[in-house]
């Protein structure tokens, strides 16, 4: 019997899914040099667009270095990871852009014929921050534009009700995105396992399959008893952690 054979994984989450986003939206009303740098991320991603779609060999990595030393040498008021800021929100930008371009060649010719030879344009005021830029000391958020050209925002009054469980449970680790409104904090936070830490190894071999679980049971099932919509057949199971007969 040959057990590797169609193995199927049960004995654990996949990593990406190890931990789950949760995200906090906290209003806030950012002051004229924050606001300012806003605009001037809005201005960049505008211009860097048509720029990166004139080269679509580049990687994003490709881009990103091509295109950096220009973004820093202009925006050189502000912090260097506000040019990384930029290149990550203009990949954002064009990726979003591409996947309504995907759904409409699926389900709107008319509209894809229309989208097709456009470029985005970035409009809203927002931007996820690169870690370097932002930091928690204590209950002040620390926000920095440029060397020893900070933004502090006192978080003590936030009633939010998972706000601080959330920052806790992530080990105080958590990405940030500001707009013209709003703080939004993203949290990653473990999760429980929701499966049992055993494992199967199945044979399909039709009319039946065996079976041996990683807790040492081995065994056959016979599909021809298996249930399926309209007929009468019993339901085959089984408990892989059950011991061996």
């Amino acid at each position: 019997m040959n057990i590797k054979k169609g193995v199927r994984r049960l004995s654990h989450v996949p990593r990406w899914n190890t931990k789950a986003v949760r995200t906090v939206v906290l209003p806030y009303l950012p002051d004229e040099g924050l606001l300012r740098a806003l605009y001037d991320v809005s201005s960049a991603v505008n211009h860097l667009i048509p720029d990166w779609r004139a080269h679509p060999e580049e990687s994003r990595f490709e881009a990103t270095k091509r295109s950096y030393p220009r973004r820093r040498a202009h925006y050189e008021h502000l912090a260097s990871s506000w040019a990384v800021t930029i290149a990550n929100e203009t990949s954002a930008t064009l990726a979003a852009w591409d996947k309504l371009l995907r759904r409409a060649r699926r389900h709107d010719p008319k509209k894809f014929a229309r989208m097709k030879d456009v470029l985005p344009r970035r409009r809203n005021l927002k931007a996820s921050l690169h870690r370097n830029l932002f930091r928690l000391d204590g209950k002040v958020l620390d926000i920095t534009l440029a060397h020893e050209w900070h933004v502090r925002i006192d978080l003590s009054d936030t009633r939010h009700p998972l706000f601080w469980s959330y920052l806790e449970e992530s080990g105080g680790e958590f990405g940030l995105a500001v707009t013209d409104r709003k703080l939004v904090f993203n949290s990653r936070l473990p999760l429980e396992p929701s499966v049992h830490p055993e494992s199967v190894g199945v044979d399909p071999n039709m009319p039946s399959a065996d079976f041996a679980t990683s807790v040492g049971r081995t065994g056959t099932v016979d599909l021809t008893a298996t249930s399926y919509p309209g007929s009468d057949g019993a339901q085959a199971s089984f408990d892989p952690r059950a011991p061996s007969e």
